[in-house]
């Protein structure tokens, strides 16, 4: 046996079921948008393309600073062995 779900109305006069998949409401701040993901501002218009690489960029620069900094280190130790 299934117990419904009831929700009072907003009088409370009469009860009626609740619809557990309703997703209907009065918040009007949620968009549903027909799959286009390009940003648009009040008026409807797409934005400029305004990002910059430099996070790309930065951490491209701190791999090559590591890269060399470990080949530098292979390199002395390596000089170091045969001089031994």
């Amino acid at each position: 046996m299934m117990s419904q779900v009831v929700a009072p109305d907003d009088e409370g006069e009469e009860e009626t079921p609740a619809d557990e998949g309703d997703t209907s409401g009065d918040d009007d701040d949620e968009k549903i948008t027909d799959g286009d993901t390009s940003p648009a501002n009040d008026d409807g218009e797409e934005l400029p393309k305004t990002a910059t690489p430099i996070f790309n960029v930065l951490l491209i620069g701190v791999v090559l600073i590591v890269i060399g900094g470990i080949a530098l280190y292979l390199v002395k130790r390596r000089r170091h062995n045969a001089a031994d």
